[in-house]
């Protein structure tokens, strides 16, 4: 299965110009954008250096603010692009989803849990230790968010506008 990619909006970097193929997931960044090919490969466009291709076979991608990151086929995360805060700095490990943001990135463990690197100007990058989760989402602002094993959603980072409430709410099955 696969097929074409079609954006639409700014193009003033070329990130809404999908180049030809067949693609199983795609990811829109602020200035390009990613997606898997059907033969497991990410084919990335847009602004030059953030719309480079890296080698590999790939599960996930997730195209952030000015990097982008993916789940490669044995389980490891792969990010490439800027990395003025760490925000391509991935941790070391087994993970099953990533998601990557403004300056900072997050992905699900194989167990669950969730790890987050770069940017922690706002405790964005801060995680709970204590919940296991079962999907989650780097904001292109200063804030994180992620859905538990119960389908409640849990925030934290920057809240200034209610963005990341001290409390959880749901249940919810899917948090972008």
């Amino acid at each position: 299965f696969g097929g074409r990619v079609v954006c639409w909006g700014s193009d003033s970097h070329g990130q809404a110009s999908p180049p030809d193929g067949h693609f199983v997931q795609v990811s829109a960044g602020q200035f390009h954008s990613c997606g898997v090919q059907v033969d497991e490969t990410v084919k990335c466009w847009g602004a030059p250096g953030l719309g480079a291709s890296p080698p590999g076979l790939f599960l996930q991608v997730s195209s952030g603010s000015r990097h982008s990151c993916g789940i490669l086929k044995d389980g490891t995360v792969r990010c490439w692009g800027k990395n003025t805060d760490g925000q391509s700095d991935a941790p070391v490990g087994k993970y099953v989803q990533v998601s990557s943001g403004k300056d900072h990135s997050c992905a699900l463990r194989d167990n669950g849990l969730v790890a987050c690197w770069g940017g922690n100007s706002h405790g964005h990058s801060n995680a709970p230790q204590d919940v296991q989760f079962k999907q989650v989402s780097a904001s292109f602002w200063h804030h994180s968010c992620g859905i538990d094993m119960q389908g409640d959603m849990h925030c934290w980072g920057a809240n200034h506008l209610g963005q990341a409430p001290p409390f959880e709410a749901g249940p919810f099955d899917q948090v972008s």
